[in-house]
């Protein structure tokens, strides 16, 4: 009788036309978006992260609230001759896509998929919870109070709504890096929605500076930065060379059908480009590996500058070239990133007296212009740079390096000028046009 009713099959009629863009949407472009979200996101073969699925979404959910909706469905189930069509109603919305995600979470997308996929499944049993709440509070009341009850049953929306609330102040810290971080130290607060305002400044200060004739091509090493480009007016000429995470985050078929891919860039007249960047989310492979890649594609690539946020937990270096390349980029100097390595002081060291901070450092091809001494976000100085190496270049094939093989610094620290405690050193590298490269930071103690 249920599904016989006409009313029902108007309303899925009406709500199904919502899912037309997303059909055609997939016809017209080989149903790429289903087939990323449903087959080459996931591995597809056995993790064993996928084992603590539920562990997961106790923990996501609040474990209170979870032994809350498992009672629900236990509930549901054991009810369900007696309360009839409205138990199923709400069973056949819940524990499907439950369960689902339960059995395929070993083979899934651990990283995202399984994690928060799940939760719609949880919407219908908030219906049955006042009542399970309810037989929550009068079991505890048999062994404890009634007041002790209620207050004990009202912690299980309560936690929920504190994890709530510090996971959007968590989020929201992100506006306060410069007023937080000299409390809780680097590298603790997320970056990703933080300094962009920084960010836009500096690359239309770039543009007006670098190319005063004419607006150039806008090339990034990842699809979020573009986005950033284009989303605060900064130019719309913007592509990226992005093919890792735009695969990962099923991002490529957008970004063709844009024409922002790489392709799209490499099908451009020939013209100057702006390259940037993001260093902080690259290895130093990773960043070797962009900068080789350049090298082949752009002719005449230059280095422009480094922005430094956050005391470098954000970093974009700008780059300048000609794009499509030609073979005349043989003739120059690729700005491959800087090297280095802090000898002393050693990790976690305690200091008494003065100390020669030492290492070395250098950038093939381009060679090191000067090194700056950063503690506790302060600038100490200028190291001393030039001191024979020859370890370093015979161990690290540093030939390429113009200063070779003349590759040491030194700058000598006096511990007294510092407050007695922890400290942080960073090692600021300046290669040619300003690109900076920072050594992870060390920790030494005064005394």
């Amino acid at each position: 009788k249920f599904w016989r009713c006409k009313k029902l099959w108007l309303c899925i009629g009406i709500s199904s036309v919502g899912l037309m863009p997303i059909i055609l949407f997939n016809i017209e472009n080989n149903f790429q978006s289903i087939s990323f979200y449903l087959i080459s996101r996931h591995p597809w073969d056995f993790q064993s992260d996928g084992l603590f699925h539920v562990p997961t979404q106790a923990a996501i959910v609040t474990p209170f609230l979870y032994l809350a909706f498992l009672t629900a469905i236990y509930t549901l189930l054991k009810n369900i001759k007696k309360r009839g069509r409205s138990t199923i109603l709400i069973l056949s919305f819940s524990l499907p896509h439950l369960l689902i995600f339960l059995l395929l979470a070993p083979w899934s997308d651990s990283t995202s998929t399984t994690v928060h996929w799940p939760l719609s499944g949880y919407l219908p049993l908030l219906i049955e919870l006042p009542l399970i709440l309810e037989k929550f509070k009068i079991s505890l009341a048999k062994r404890l109070s009634m007041r002790r009850a209620k207050q004990l049953v009202l912690l299980i929306p309560g936690i929920g709504f504190i994890g709530t609330v510090s996971a959007i102040l968590l989020i929201g810290s992100q506006s306060l890096q410069n007023e937080l971080q000299p409390l809780i130290g680097r590298g603790l607060l997320s970056t990703k929605m933080a300094g962009w305002n920084d960010f836009s400044l500096t690359t239309s200060t770039i543009l007006k500076e670098s190319f005063p004739d004419a607006e150039p091509l806008i090339a990034t090493d990842n699809y979020y930065t573009a986005a950033q480009v284009q989303f605060h007016n900064v130019s719309d000429k913007v592509f990226t060379l992005d093919n890792k995470k735009a695969i990962r985050d099923g991002r490529l078929a957008q970004l063709k059908i844009w024409k922002k891919d790489e392709q799209a860039l490499f099908a451009t007249e020939k013209q100057e480009i702006l390259v940037i960047s993001e260093d902080s989310t690259l290895t130093l492979t990773e960043k070797q590996s962009f900068i080789s890649s350049l090298c082949a594609q752009v002719s005449e690539l230059k280095p422009i500058k480094s922005l430094v946020l956050f005391e470098g937990d954000k970093v974009f270096s700008f780059y300048r070239g000609i794009m499509p390349g030609n073979d005349s980029n043989n003739l120059h100097t690729c700005p491959y990133p800087a090297r280095a390595w802090l000898d002393t002081p050693k990790q976690k060291q305690i200091i008494k007296d003065n100390i020669l901070i030492s290492g070395w450092a250098f950038a093939p091809e381009a060679g090191v212009e000067e090194i700056n001494i950063n503690i506790d976000g302060v600038n100490f100085g200028i190291a001393s740079y030039g001191r024979n190496r020859p370890d370093v270049v015979s161990a690290l094939n540093a030939f390429s390096d113009p200063n070779a093989p003349k590759l040491g610094f030194e700058f000598q620290l006096d511990p007294k000028i510092l407050e007695k405690g922890r400290h942080r050193l960073l090692i600021n590298i300046k290669g040619p046009g300003e690109i900076m490269t920072q050594i992870p930071e060390r920790i030494f103690y005064t005394r």
